[in-house]
Protein backbone atom coordinates (compact mmCIF):
# COMPACT_ATOMS: atom_id res chain seq x y z
CA UNK A 1 0.00 0.00 0.00
CA UNK A 2 3.08 2.07 0.32
CA UNK A 3 2.96 2.71 3.26
CA UNK A 4 6.06 1.98 5.79
CA UNK A 5 4.98 0.30 8.33
CA UNK A 6 6.93 -1.68 10.95
CA UNK A 7 6.47 -3.79 13.95
CA UNK A 8 7.09 -1.46 16.18
CA UNK A 9 4.99 0.89 15.80
CA UNK A 10 1.18 0.96 17.85
CA UNK A 11 -1.06 -0.33 15.74
CA UNK A 12 -3.64 2.60 16.47
CA UNK A 13 -0.99 4.48 14.60
CA UNK A 14 -1.03 2.06 11.63
CA UNK A 15 -4.93 2.14 11.60
CA UNK A 16 -4.73 5.49 11.72
CA UNK A 17 -2.68 5.87 8.13
CA UNK A 18 -4.56 3.16 6.48
CA UNK A 19 -7.49 5.21 7.41
CA UNK A 20 -5.68 8.08 5.57
CA UNK A 21 -4.90 5.73 2.59
CA UNK A 22 -8.05 4.62 2.21
CA UNK A 23 -9.89 8.12 2.39
CA UNK A 24 -7.19 9.41 -0.16
CA UNK A 25 -7.73 6.18 -2.71
CA UNK A 26 -11.86 6.96 -2.12
CA UNK A 27 -11.33 10.29 -2.62
CA UNK A 28 -9.05 9.52 -5.60
CA UNK A 29 -11.84 6.91 -6.80
CA UNK A 30 -14.54 9.17 -6.45
CA UNK A 31 -12.96 11.69 -8.40
CA UNK A 32 -11.72 9.43 -11.09
CA UNK A 33 -15.89 8.26 -11.01
CA UNK A 34 -17.05 11.55 -11.23
CA UNK A 35 -15.09 12.21 -14.00
CA UNK A 36 -16.21 9.73 -15.96
CA UNK A 37 -19.51 10.24 -15.54
CA UNK A 38 -18.99 13.91 -16.69
CA UNK A 39 -17.26 12.77 -20.08
CA UNK A 40 -20.43 9.87 -19.96
CA UNK A 41 -22.86 12.70 -20.05
CA UNK A 42 -21.06 14.54 -22.00
CA UNK A 43 -20.02 12.03 -24.77
CA UNK A 44 -23.97 11.11 -24.46
CA UNK A 45 -24.62 14.86 -24.83
CA UNK A 46 -22.39 15.23 -28.30
CA UNK A 47 -23.87 11.52 -29.01
CA UNK A 48 -27.81 12.96 -29.07
CA UNK A 49 -26.42 16.36 -30.72
CA UNK A 50 -25.00 14.40 -33.33
CA UNK A 51 -28.08 12.53 -33.86
CA UNK A 52 -30.18 15.13 -34.10
CA UNK A 53 -27.67 16.50 -36.81
CA UNK A 54 -28.24 13.14 -38.18
CA UNK A 55 -31.58 13.20 -38.41
CA UNK A 56 -31.50 16.81 -39.74
CA UNK A 57 -28.98 15.61 -42.37
CA UNK A 58 -31.39 13.15 -43.18
CA UNK A 59 -34.42 15.64 -43.53
CA UNK A 60 -32.09 17.97 -45.61
CA UNK A 61 -31.18 15.11 -47.69
CA UNK A 62 -34.82 13.92 -48.43
CA UNK A 63 -35.90 17.55 -49.18
CA UNK A 64 -32.99 17.44 -51.87
CA UNK A 65 -33.97 14.71 -53.21
CA UNK A 66 -37.21 15.61 -53.58
CA UNK A 67 -35.87 18.88 -55.12
CA UNK A 68 -34.02 16.91 -57.30
CA UNK A 69 -37.14 14.97 -58.46
CA UNK A 70 -39.18 17.57 -58.86
CA UNK A 71 -36.82 19.57 -61.04
CA UNK A 72 -35.67 16.56 -63.31
CA UNK A 73 -39.75 16.49 -63.91
CA UNK A 74 -39.93 19.85 -64.51
CA UNK A 75 -36.41 19.76 -66.78
CA UNK A 76 -38.73 16.80 -68.88
CA UNK A 77 -41.72 19.06 -69.58
CA UNK A 78 -40.20 22.00 -70.64
CA UNK A 79 -37.76 19.79 -72.74
CA UNK A 80 -41.29 18.61 -74.12
CA UNK A 81 -43.16 21.87 -74.39
CA UNK A 82 -39.96 23.24 -76.18
CA UNK A 83 -39.31 20.18 -78.52
CA UNK A 84 -43.50 20.70 -79.17
CA UNK A 85 -42.89 24.11 -79.85
CA UNK A 86 -39.85 23.68 -81.63
CA UNK A 87 -41.62 21.75 -84.23
CA UNK A 88 -45.13 23.60 -84.18
CA UNK A 89 -42.25 26.30 -85.60
CA UNK A 90 -40.64 24.46 -88.66
CA UNK A 91 -44.47 23.07 -89.24
CA UNK A 92 -45.18 26.82 -89.89
CA UNK A 93 -41.75 27.63 -91.43
CA UNK A 94 -42.24 24.99 -93.82
CA UNK A 95 -45.73 26.24 -94.44
CA UNK A 96 -44.60 29.90 -94.93
CA UNK A 97 -41.93 28.11 -97.46
CA UNK A 98 -44.62 26.76 -99.56
CA UNK A 99 -46.47 29.66 -99.47
CA UNK A 100 -44.15 32.16 -100.09
CA UNK A 101 -43.18 29.61 -103.08
CA UNK A 102 -47.10 29.74 -103.87
CA UNK A 103 -46.98 33.67 -104.15
CA UNK A 104 -43.60 33.80 -106.30
CA UNK A 105 -44.80 31.39 -108.67
CA UNK A 106 -48.18 33.61 -108.48
CA UNK A 107 -46.25 36.56 -108.52
CA UNK A 108 -44.30 35.28 -111.69
CA UNK A 109 -47.58 34.18 -113.59
CA UNK A 110 -49.18 37.41 -112.88
CA UNK A 111 -46.02 39.29 -114.44
CA UNK A 112 -46.16 37.17 -117.46
CA UNK A 113 -49.65 37.83 -118.06
CA UNK A 114 -49.24 41.41 -117.78
CA UNK A 115 -46.19 41.51 -120.05
CA UNK A 116 -48.27 39.50 -122.35
CA UNK A 117 -51.14 42.13 -122.10
CA UNK A 118 -48.47 44.73 -122.62
CA UNK A 119 -47.45 43.42 -125.30
CA UNK A 120 -50.80 42.81 -126.46
CA UNK A 121 -51.93 46.20 -126.09
CA UNK A 122 -48.84 47.34 -128.25
CA UNK A 123 -49.65 45.49 -130.79
CA UNK A 124 -53.51 46.70 -130.76
CA UNK A 125 -51.86 50.29 -130.49
CA UNK A 126 -49.37 49.91 -133.34
CA UNK A 127 -52.37 48.17 -135.11
CA UNK A 128 -54.10 51.34 -134.71
CA UNK A 129 -51.51 53.46 -134.84
CA UNK A 130 -51.40 52.19 -138.72
CA UNK A 131 -55.31 52.72 -139.00
CA UNK A 132 -54.61 56.31 -137.81
CA UNK A 133 -51.85 56.38 -140.37
CA UNK A 134 -54.19 54.88 -143.12
CA UNK A 135 -56.98 57.08 -142.34
CA UNK A 136 -54.58 60.00 -142.22
CA UNK A 137 -53.61 59.14 -145.49
CA UNK A 138 -56.86 58.46 -146.96
CA UNK A 139 -57.92 61.95 -145.48
CA UNK A 140 -55.22 63.24 -147.34
CA UNK A 141 -56.18 61.86 -150.69
CA UNK A 142 -60.03 63.05 -149.80
CA UNK A 143 -58.41 66.51 -149.58
CA UNK A 144 -56.33 66.77 -152.15
CA UNK A 145 -59.59 65.02 -153.89
CA UNK A 146 -61.65 67.48 -153.30
CA UNK A 147 -59.54 70.57 -153.73
CA UNK A 148 -58.60 69.54 -157.03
Amino acid sequence: MGLELSDGQPLNEHMVQLKLKYEKCKLELETNIKQAQSKKTELENKNKSLQLDIERTRGNCENLKNKIKNTQIKIDDDEREFRNKRDEIENEIQRCQKTNKQAINDLLDTKNEINEFLNKKRTVEREIEETNKSYREMENELYKTISN
